[in-house]
């Protein structure tokens, strides 16, 4: 996967097959796009394109809502792993700033999509909206599709367990401390990273979603090493034995389990 963080040094992209989300958690039903525009992209004979942000919009639409508030279930370097693994071509990161903000959804697609990329095909979830306000929608989109003649596809509700999936609902029950009802729609364990200084974890990000407070059965990943352990989420993060003192390497820490 070719990470693109500039567009003025675009590569050329062959029938390029275009999504665009925050993919916050890169959960179960995202992942369910994911391999829809890969499919897409191999039946077109193109290449799948992802665009996501830097930031989470909320943080630039919402302050006084948000604000720092607004923890999220995958940091940057996370998110473009998760993506990476879904084998997409090309991954887009734009800014999301309060000139990106103020965009209307036409000046988006004209400007991005058509103009930069020569998009062929948009894939966008039964609920996306996008642009300035919002104003966006999948009837827009294929009414631009008319106008610019790319081709639009429209992602269904995707069910999981007779529920759909959100960040959000992700985030509540993690916050909730029903982590293996989270991993369920997440598809994987819900993990932290970071470095440990005396059997405490220093969180990587500042504005990772940290689990509610108590004891959790984890895995805990060191480069190729992995070891079960129990940790204590409070004010801080700490490990109950002593296998893990200082370690400088960066660590994945796996909640599965929570204990009390």
């Amino acid at each position: 996967m070719q990470v693109i963080k500039d567009l003025s040094n675009l590569p050329v992209i062959e029938n390029p097959v275009v999504t665009t989300g925050v993919f916050d958690g890169v959960h179960r039903a995202h992942k369910q796009v994911l391999q829809q525009l890969r499919r897409l992209a191999v039946n077109s004979n193109g290449q799948s394109v992802v665009i996501t942000f830097d930031e989470h919009p909320a943080k630039t639409i919402a302050p006084n809502r948000w604000g720092i508030d607004l923890f999220l279930l995958t940091d940057l370097d996370e998110k473009m792993e998760l993506i990476e693994a879904e084998n997409v071509d090309y991954l887009i990161i734009l800014p999301f700033d309060k000139d990106f903000a103020m965009i209307s959804y036409e000046e988006y697609v004209c400007d991005y999509l058509v103009k930069q990329l020569h998009v062929s095909q948009i894939l966008v979830g039964y609920d996306h909206n996008f642009g300035y306000e919002g104003l966006g929608n999948f009837e827009k989109l294929q009414a631009l599709g008319l106008q610019y003649q790319f081709k639009t596809e429209l992602f269904p509700e995707y069910l999981f367990e007779n529920g759909t999936i959100s960040s959000t609902s992700i985030r509540n029950a993690i916050l909730a401390g029903e982590i293996e009802h989270a991993n369920q729609k997440l598809g994987y364990d819900y993990r932290l990273f970071g470095t440990i200084k005396k059997n405490h974890l220093i969180v990587r990000h500042d504005n990772k979603l940290i689990p509610a407070y108590g004891s959790y059965k984890v895995v805990v990943t060191v480069g190729d090493c992995e070891r079960d352990s129990v940790c204590t989420v409070g004010k801080e993060i700490v490990f109950s034995d002593t296998l893990f003192d200082d370690v400088d390497d960066t660590v994945k820490v796996s909640f599965y389990q929570y204990l009390d």
